[in-house]
């Protein structure tokens, strides 16, 4: 399959995965939890999110990288939903190319059309929480990886820790991605 032909067979996975994604946006109410997003994010605004830090159940980085966001578009929660809708289209990117490099060109887009369709993907997607920026720094932190066990070059090791590190403080899963992935290398 020619390159040209793979790379716009991969748009075209892409516009079926944002018109997924988009499909009704406004229409759907936003959920508990995803309240706390915005609640945290008004905290990083204001300045009191530090001085509440000890009261709060989930790590900060998700609610730094959401405030300006939600700052520039005024509180919009659809121009939030339209954020995690880009970060998903992003992971669906990503896996494309990590898997194009494995696996080659025929596995990559059927691997990027089966994540464009997940369900559980396209949920995530919409949801205004840490999971598809979690998922960014996981694919992150395996192409790394593989960088590093192709030619052990310690600046690989470092910037897989400054993943790790910023994947933690987005979620606190992360651990137990990060002992998956030390557990199968």
């Amino acid at each position: 399959m020619s390159n040209k032909k793979t790379y716009l067979l991969l748009i075209l996975i892409l516009i079926v995965a944002l018109l997924l994604r988009v499909y009704k946006i406004d229409a759907k109410a936003d959920g508990t939890d995803e309240k706390w997003s915005f609640i945290m994010a008004d905290q990083i605004l204001e300045g009191a999110f530090l001085q509440n830090v000890g009261t709060h159940a989930h790590v900060p980085l998700f609610y730094v990288f959401l405030a300006p966001f939600w700052w520039l578009s005024s509180k919009s929660i659809l121009a939030l939903r339209i954020v995690m809708i880009l970060l998903g289209l992003i992971s669906i990117g990503m896996t494309f190319f990590f898997a194009k490099k494995l696996f080659g060109e025929k596995i990559a887009l059927l691997t990027a059309y089966l994540l464009a369709l997940s369900p559980f993907h396209l949920i995530y997607s919409q949801h205004i929480r840490a999971y598809v920026l979690l998922m960014i720094m996981c694919i992150s932190a395996i192409i790394i990886m593989t960088k590093y066990l192709k030619d052990e070059k310690i600046k690989w090791l470092i910037i897989l820790t400054v993943i790790y590190v910023a994947a933690f403080y987005i979620h606190m899963f992360a651990a137990f991605f990060v002992f998956a992935q030390y557990s199968v290398f």
